[in-house]
């Protein structure tokens, strides 16, 4: 098929409508498997954003509760080191991050819910045209679990966002 103007534009348009699809998704996903204990209330309607501990270099080169530290991966009681920020405000200002909690403590939802954040931020550059369709961020939300069973990061991933646009 010839490179046209009219396929270029359909090729685009379609790409647009499924990203959008999966985005409306991602923005959806921590309301799916609401707890019975929220009484049909919305996770997404009761989430306030934690503060987080903000390290600084200085505060990552050992010592108690440091990766080098012996008991690192354990849920004891440690006084916290850096300076605690609102997730909200840090949340535009990182590309990666770790959230470390005992079971019970929010990890997923505040993953969940910076997915959708990421997503909703991405369907008004999207709907705006704000931004070139390569420049939006995509957010993709993993398990650990989902990716140790995948032969790979990239099939894990690929399998997620077939399961958010329903294609399982």
């Amino acid at each position: 098929m010839p490179l046209t103007l009219g396929y270029v534009v359909e090729v685009r348009s379609l790409f647009a409508i499924g990203l959008r699809a999966y985005l409306d998704a991602v923005v959806r996903m921590p309301d799916e498997q609401a707890p019975l204990f929220l009484a049909g209330r919305k996770p997404s309607e009761l989430h306030e954003p934690p503060d987080v501990i903000k390290l600084q270099p200085e505060d990552t080169q050992g010592g108690p509760g440091s990766p080098h530290d012996e008991r690192w991966g354990s849920f004891a009681r440690q006084e916290p080191r850096g300076r605690r920020v609102s997730w909200s405000t840090e949340r535009p200002n990182v590309t990666r991050a770790v959230v470390l909690g005992a079971p019970g403590q929010g990890k997923t939802l505040l993953a969940q819910m910076t997915a959708r954040d990421i997503a909703q931020e991405s369907i008004r550059n999207l709907d705006s045209r704000s931004l070139p369709l390569r420049e939006l961020a995509i957010p993709v939300f993993l398990r650990l679990a989902d990716v140790a069973e995948a032969p790979s990061l990239q099939a894990a991933a690929e399998a997620r966002v077939r399961k958010s646009l329903g294609d399982t």
